[in-house]
């Protein structure tokens, strides 16, 4: 599925869209067990109750949770290292909307878009779906390795906001193909311009 435990030991060689219930919690078993194993100090940035408090709630809840909700415990589970050098790769075939961003200051700004969605760029993303960008920036936080510089957690963020599958996961999205990005035309601080996505990059 193209995640492993702290990059060692166990691999799931299956697609994670066809692992079992079952294959999820042997595999996130396997997960923490290299992560003890392999860290040289785990417990720096987190104590260990904590660790294992998330670990038994996380491994309870997978039977009700949908793949993707699944891939955000891992994210979130291991971010309690603390490090970024512990992490977890996104699988291969996650799907990631053409526009980039960077965050100046508070502000989260469009730099790069395929053609269509030029209009947009150099302005202030206000929302998702009606999801204000301080309640998803705070969600993602959640997901990114810690312990690093500023401008790496930043970064961290803005790649992680173009992708489906965290969106969806923390409810942000419900459907893949009509998501609508708000943004704040700067020139015209009274209104805002609407821009809707349809169609997914490979």
């Amino acid at each position: 599925m193209g995640l492993n435990s702290y990059g060692q030991d166990k691999t799931v060689d299956l697609p994670y869209s066809q692992l079992t219930k079952e294959q999820w919690q042997e595999d996130f078993h396997a997960l923490y067990d290299s992560l003890r194993k392999n860290h040289l100090n785990l417990y720096h940035f987190t104590p260990k109750t904590v660790f294992d408090q998330k670990y038994h709630a996380i491994f309870n809840e997978i039977a009700k949770l949908s793949n993707e909700q699944i891939l955000l415990r891992y994210k979130q589970f291991v971010s309690l290292a603390g490090d970024g050098h512990t992490m977890l790769s996104d699988p291969g075939d996650f799907h990631r909307y053409p526009l980039d961003f960077f965050i100046f200051g508070k502000q989260v700004i469009l730099i790069q878009s395929e053609a269509k969605y030029k209009q947009a760029l150099g302005l202030q993303l206000l929302s998702i779906n009606n999801f204000p960008i301080t309640q998803i920036r705070d969600s993602l936080n959640s997901i990114i390795d810690h312990g690093e510089s500023k401008t790496y957690l930043l970064k961290q963020q803005t790649d992680r906001l173009g992708v489906y599958e965290y969106l969806s996961a923390f409810g942000f999205i419900s459907n893949r193909d009509s998501a609508v990005f708000e943004f704040q035309d700067g020139k015209r601080p009274s209104n805002s311009r609407w821009l809707q996505y349809l169609p997914i990059s490979p």
